[in-house]
């Protein structure tokens, strides 16, 4: 057998292409063994298999280019197991973090399906609703739809986390005394609801647990007023009390539907436990 192979042979012989050999040439991690100065052929000796089978292992275990060239610069047993145990790490955390985002997926859907598959959209109801977590951010001016946009980029630069979107649900705040009035459309703070303790940091608060009147509806949140004009009016009829700021809550928005029917909105305000 032949003990001297072109570059062709040797990327086919390992599922690469050949492409792939003339960078890590270029690069100075795996160069032929053989040139032919007369045709300017490069030949690859059998004996540097296993070592681009080492450099291909290490590729898809996801070690950079760079750390595989230092280590066949000088290795050893030793550097390789170092080598090893940092990757492991490495991979520990990808699987941490691919585990949070498979969470991010699942509490969205089921979330999404609860809603649809409730029948009590447009309905007034009382629910009672376990302590959340609320991380907020104050805005200026109270009103506007664009003050609003912008106040929810910044709580997004706030926590630092790109999966907030996903895995809290935006809140607009409007004061006790601005729902009693019926300035309903003025939102003093944006705010993401999480469920679960898996966020950390300032500009956080809890929403004790409490009864609340809830009402459920298609649409944006300029549409809201309508739907708190008949939550409050459902509250004086049954003589309940407001006891706090009222919450609209974006189940799905533009950021996830082309189509305003199928956007999911609810209202929740804080009530006096009778």
């Amino acid at each position: 057998m032949r003990n001297k192979v072109l570059i062709g042979e040797m990327a086919k012989l390992h599922n690469i292409s050949a492409q792939t050999l003339r960078y890590y040439d270029k690069i100075g991690l795996f160069k032929p063994q053989h040139i032919d100065y007369e045709n300017k052929y490069r030949y690859y000796d059998i004996e540097q298999f296993a070592t681009l089978d080492s450099i291909l292992f290490f590729k898809k275990l996801g070690v950079p280019l760079e750390e595989i060239k230092d280590y066949f610069h000088d290795r050893d047993l030793n550097s390789m197991i170092r080598l090893l145990k940092h990757q492991e790490k490495m991979i520990i955390r990808e699987v941490e973090t691919l585990n949070k985002h498979l969470n991010s997926i699942r509490s969205r859907v089921e979330l999404i399906e609860n809603y649809q598959n409730n029948d009590s959209a447009y309905k007034c109801s009382i629910r009672e609703l376990k302590p959340r977590k609320i991380a907020y951010f104050n805005l200026e001016h109270h009103i506007d739809t664009i003050d609003f946009e912008y106040g929810l980029k910044e709580l997004y630069k706030m926590l630092k986390d790109d999966l907030s979107l996903f895995n809290g649900v935006i809140a607009c705040i409007t004061s006790k005394e601005d729902i009693e009035k019926g300035n309903y459309n003025h939102c003093k703070t944006v705010g993401l609801i999480f469920e679960e303790d898996i966020i950390n940091g300032e500009h956080l608060n809890i929403l004790p647990k409490s009864k609340y009147a809830t009402i459920a509806y298609n649409g944006d949140n300029d549409e809201c007023g309508k739907y708190y004009e008949e939550l409050m009016k459902y509250i004086k009829d049954n003589k309940l009390e407001v006891i706090g700021d009222g919450i609209l809550i974006t189940i799905i928005d533009s950021a996830f539907s082309d189509y305003k029917e199928e956007y999911i909105k609810e209202i929740q305000i804080p009530i006096k436990n009778s």
